[in-house]
């Protein structure tokens, strides 16, 4: 289940974030956006990047994770990999 980062401390907010453990969901008056927690370490971004693209896919300016009526939310996913096709499945992050 998501759970919701409050935002009143913008820095402890995001130092609850880990790059590779943890996808976002942003929801904004703009729309919204989904990145699975691999999205960030596969394009090299940083913690600032990751949410300025997030904003980018919600069809959002880059800034709009911090606007009041903005929530933006945590979760983590099993990424599963085929170490050979059509052979066995692994968990990546397990």
């Amino acid at each position: 289940k998501p759970s919701l980062i409050k935002l009143e401390n913008i820095d402890l907010a995001l130092s609850k974030i880990v790059i590779g453990r943890d996808g976002l969901i942003l929801e904004s008056k703009y729309g919204s956006g989904l990145f699975l927690p691999q999205v960030p370490v596969e394009q090299k971004w940083n913690i600032r990047e990751y949410l300025t693209n997030l904003c980018y896919k919600a069809g959002a300016p880059s800034d709009a994770w911090l606007l009041p009526e903005s929530k933006l939310y945590t979760f983590c996913s099993l990424i599963f990999r085929e170490k050979l096709p059509n052979r066995e499945i692994y968990a990546e992050n397990a």
